[in-house]
């Protein structure tokens, strides 16, 4: 069975600290949540000045942050939790559920220079370590996606509304999916219209999120599945990297 992820890009990427950056410094050493801010006001005034392929190559330096999840914290918000989503997918017990070719990767994002730099940036290292899902991952950027103007916004949050109905929902001809949206980056207009688009879907999605300060390996992923569902349930990662569902609604 297919995978289908979307993805929400912010610009988290740019605060950051997976790099072998003179000057960056990892969150694990910020014991307090005023310090943790503090470094990423810091990291984020030596990454807007780079590339986008000198930030490819400066996480390649620190691609042990991605391959053992230490610290987790310290790679951009939707990252981390798209980390965790790809463990508990490849540790399911129904194999269709793992990452293979065919699967989908869509990084759905503003375009506007930040928000097309970071997706840009996240779409290199998404291929690079995916290889088996490396033709399906790409970029989506939505026009005039940014809250700070709002006639333009509503026209955005449309787009993102009819572009995504297509993802959401699968035509016939297409095979059977499992369907997955990763909320935690990106702005939370956003996050509110895929909610309300998937809650109303006949197809079932899971939503995932990773709180931005989780340093944990299997904890931090939450889960809510929606879309042809008489009852909302809420899930999170247990320590053993099982799921933990609660019933948290019942749809009349």
């Amino acid at each position: 069975m297919k995978n289908r992820i979307i993805m929400t890009v912010g610009t988290s990427l740019l605060s950051s600290a997976c790099w072998g950056i003179p000057g960056i410094k990892s969150f694990s050493s910020a014991f307090t949540e005023h310090e943790r801010r503090k470094y990423e006001v810091k990291n984020r005034e030596l990454l807007e000045q780079l590339k986008v392929d000198e930030l490819v190559d400066a996480f390649n330096c620190k691609r042990y942050i991605w391959d053992s999840k230490s610290p987790l914290r310290d790679l951009p918000a939707e990252m981390a939790t798209f980390r965790l989503l790809v463990d508990a997918l490849n540790a399911d017990a129904n194999s269709e559920k793992h990452l293979k070719l065919g699967d989908e990767i869509i990084l759905l994002h503003s375009d506007n220079d930040e928000g097309s730099k970071c997706a840009k940036v996240q779409e290199r290292l998404l291929k690079v370590l995916l290889p088996k899902v490396s033709s399906g991952i790409r970029r989506e950027p939505i026009a005039n996606l940014d809250p700070a103007e709002n006639s333009q916004l509503q026209i955005a949050l449309k787009l993102v509304w009819d572009r995504s109905k297509e993802w959401l929902r699968p035509k016939p001809e297409e095979p059977e999916m499992n369907i997955y949206i990763n909320l935690t980056g990106g702005y939370k207009a956003t996050s509110m219209t895929l909610t309300a688009l998937a809650a109303e879907n006949e197809h079932k999605v899971t939503i995932v999120y990773g709180h931005e300060s989780t340093n944990l390996v299997k904890e931090g992923l939450y889960t809510i599945v929606l879309g042809g569902q008489k009852t909302i349930a809420f899930s999170y990662v247990d320590e053993n990297g099982g799921y933990c569902p609660t019933t948290i609604g019942v749809l009349e």
